[in-house]
Parts: C-alpha cells; sequence; structure tokens
C-alpha cells in the first residue's frame, strides 16, 4: 500500500481517541508505564526541569516552564529520544492537574522540530497521540503559550510503535575530492504493511535535491540485517522523487548493507529516472534492520 510522504513528517492527531490511534498502528504498540525507575530498552529522556518517574503513582511527573518576566523568554523542554525509529507516539495526558491548568503543550518531532499539535491544558487523564507518514526518534515536549506560566502535568502509559523493518542511514560518492552524490533518509514498513518514510539523493553534477513524495514498494532480502555483524543484507525500494527544480522521476533503490566491520563498504545502485550502477560509498553508512531475515 503506498503512502504520501514528504521532507517535512505529515502526523494524523488522535486527540482523546485511543480508539482511533489503536487501530491505525493495528494495535502493535509498546507502553513504557512508568511503574519503575527503568525505561523501557531503547528509550530515554532529557529533561531540562528535570521530570520525574513517580513510581508511586505509575506516572511520568513533569513541569514545562513558560517565563516571560525576562527578555528572551526563558522555555525548558523535555525530549524523548528511541534508538529505533518509530512512527507513532501517544499517552495519557493530565495537565489539568496537578496544579491546574497552565500554558498547554506542545509536542514537536523529528530534530528539526516539526510541530505536531498542542495538548489542552484542561485534559484530566485523556488520551492524545499521532501518526507519523514520515519515522522519527525524538519527541520534545514544551510549554505552548503564556495561558500559564508553566504547564504542570503527568503523563501514564505512554505508547509508541516500532518499525519492524526499515532502512536507515546515509552516505556519499565521490571522485577524488569531488562530491557526485549524496544520499541519506529513513524507509521502512509497518506492521499492516503501509509503507512510510522519506529518503533524499542529491545530484550534485546536476545541482537537482531529490525527495521522496511516494513509495510504492519495499523488500528486503539477504541477512540477517538484525545486528551489527549484518553481511549482505539488501534493502530495495521503488519510489516518487520530486527535484528541486520541478522534476518528477521514479526510482528504484539497492541498498547492500555489508555490515559495520572495517574494510566492508556499504553499495547503493539507482534504476530507473535516475541511473547508478552499485556502487560503494565514499563516506558514510547504511543499517538495515529486518526481524524477518
Amino acid at each position: 500500500m503506498p503512502v504520501t510522504v514528504s521532507a517535512n513528517p505529515t502526523a494524523t492527531v488522535y486527540d482523546d481517541d485511543w480508539p482511533g490511534w489503536n487501530a491505525a498502528v493495528g494495535g502493535v504498540y509498546v507502553t513504557e508505564d512508568f511503574t519503575d525507575a527503568t525505561l523501557n530498552p531503547g528509550l530515554s529522556v532529557v529533561t531540562e526541569y528535570p521530570g520525574y518517574v513517580d513510581t508511586l503513582k505509575g506516572v511520568w511527573w513533569d513541569r514545562l516552564v513558560y517565563d516571560v518576566t525576562y527578555y528572551p523568554y526563558y522555555q525548558n523542554t523535555t525530549t524523548w529520544e528511541f534508538a529505533v525509529p518509530i512512527y507513532a507516539y501517544g499517552g495519557t495526558w493530565n495537565p489539568g492537574e496537578p496544579g491546574g491548568p497552565g500554558s498547554n503543550i506542545e509536542v514537536e518531532i523529528n530534530g528539526s522540530w516539526v510541530s505536531v499539535g498542542v495538548i489542552n491544558h484542561n485534559y484530566v487523564n485523556v488520551f492524545w497521540g499521532f501518526v507519523s507518514d514520515v519515522p522519527f526518534t525524538k519527541v520534545r515536549l514544551s510549554a505552548y503559550n503564556i495561558q500559564g506560566w508553566c504547564e504542570t502535568y503527568e503523563m501514564d502509559n505512554m505508547v509508541y510503535s516500532v518499525l519492524d523493518n526499515f532502512v536507515t542511514g546515509g552516505g556519499n560518492i565521490k571522485d577524488g575530492k569531488k562530491v557526485l552524490w549524496t544520499f541519506g533518509g529513513i524507509v521502512g514498513v509497518m506492521p499492516d504493511g503501509a509503507m512510510v518514510g522519506q529518503f533524499q539523493i542529491v545530484d550534485h553534477a546536476n545541482k537537482v535535491a531529490y525527495h521522496t513524495t511516494e513509495i510504492t514498494a519495499l523488500a528486503f532480502s539477504g541477512g540477517p540485517a538484525t545486528t551489527p555483524e549484518a553481511n549482505n543484507s539488501i534493502a530495495t525500494f521503488t519510489a516518487t522523487f520530486r527535484g528541486n527544480d520541478g522534476s518528477t522521476k521514479t526510482v528504484t533503490v539497492t541498498i547492500k548493507d555489508l555490515g559495520e566491520a572495517a574494510p566492508k563498504i556499504d553499495t547503493i545502485k539507482l534504476e530507473g529516472g535516475l541511473s547508478l550502477g552499485e556502487t560503494p560509498l565514499s563516506g558514510g553508512n547504511f543499517q538495515l534492520h529486518n526481524i524477518e531475515l
């Protein structure tokens, strides 16, 4: 099933809609219930206030400050980080208590901090979550406005859906010191078979940058591709790419992950609208993850 994607993620928000979010991820997700101080494997948090796990209540407690007393305004953030790309995130939010309604909570993703939406400051134990068409590894929370000088909140049962099968990374191809091609992105498959992600190809010789607009096929072969010792693992995907010159091209990309240990060098091949024979990267690295191999 193809899915439209872009350089910037498009998110579908499920505001007070747990059944809708659960259906969107096919009921496949991971839960951090905060019943102990140890977070799930691959999950970490950077919190400035700082927030903490309240094991007695089984929630994450935090305070996001929006202080306009001084200039420049002070805002602190809390950032959840995921070792493996995810495409959906949510939780049961309680900004209405403790302390009463405050500044609301803005949710941003992807490291470039694209805003997904705002969690209402009146919510008391209400689910709020979203599904993105571009995988991401970071979720940043901050106070949204000056309705209050801060937003103190609790969150229970944080949920997220991990891509089981995906290729990530990037690199370049050079002729001496001259860069000819640059590649990078994340492309993966959700449990229901839908494809998500983005991938960029820069043709430096012609000065055109291409981004995916639709991914129509993705397949893995070889293996195993689940460990740093991966050897001869292959991902092949076909996508429509739009160039910054207005052109549109259908390209099949084949990436071969030869493992992490030197002197093995990953390769990339382009067929269709862009052509490049199988070529080792001059710099960079691809990683393939496929639990089915």
